[in-house]
């Protein structure tokens, strides 16, 4: 199953640029006002494995569009969350 995240607070060239050097294959776009989105293909879940995209998104912050949940790479929270959801 692919892995999708939306990131908040960084430009898309940052994120762009840590996740390719993982595998090129990740997706990485622009999603107007929300942030960055990220899509990880299965293959490169099979090829990489999951820890490692993991542990690469671990240096921002993010939320978790299959489990639902956030994850903050600071103590602060993110309030983006309710943003995002109000315009679903």
């Amino acid at each position: 199953m692919p892995l999708q995240f939306i990131v908040h607070k960084v430009e898309g060239k940052i994120v762009q640029q840590v996740l390719h050097a993982i595998d090129p294959h990740i997706e990485v776009f622009t999603i107007d006002g929300l942030g960055i989105g990220i899509s990880v293909p299965s293959k490169v879940i099979d090829r990489v494995g999951d820890e490692k995209i993991l542990s690469a998104l671990d240096k921002f912050d993010y939320y978790d569009l299959w489990s639902g949940k956030q994850h903050s790479s600071s103590v602060k929270g993110i309030r983006w969350v309710s943003r995002l959801l109000g315009k679903l």
